[in-house]
């Protein structure tokens, strides 16, 4: 059994409790631009897929995945639009606490020569999840 395939079976003996909080936190890709119904609401978005996928294999109300995600936003504090100035950053971190958080930010820094390169995205990301 894989671990993901673990996860998912163990998850599933608490379908009664508190459903296990998701969080989706990015740029455009997780909000969804250019899918084919885009949108925070969209149900091509990586966010909306996995929130099926997950009711499918463990049933409907075992997991809520939220979505957090602006587009252009960058990973790098010091990018041209950092997503942790957001309102989205913001909505995301008042929340409060989270099973699981995927986050899909890094495109949008190598578009933006201001942020140091890849000597800077290992210092932003290293601490981007820290308590």
């Amino acid at each position: 059994m894989s671990l993901a395939a673990s996860a998912l079976s163990s998850s599933s003996s608490s379908l009664e409790s508190t459903p296990i909080q998701v969080a989706c936190v990015g740029d455009s890709i997780t909000w969804g631009y250019m899918a084919s119904s885009a949108g925070p609401h969209g149900n091509t978005t990586y966010p909306a897929i996995l929130q099926r996928l997950l009711d499918e294999k463990v049933g409907a109300g075992a997991y809520e995945v939220s979505m957090f995600a602006l587009g252009g936003t960058t990973m790098s504090r010091t990018g041209d639009k950092p997503y942790w100035d957001t309102q989205e950053f913001d909505a995301f971190v008042a929340r409060g606490r989270w099973d699981t958080v995927v986050v899909m930010l890094g495109t949008n820094d190598a578009k933006d020569a201001a942020d140091g390169g890849p000597a800077n995205w290992q210092h932003d990301c290293g601490g981007a999840l820290d308590p």
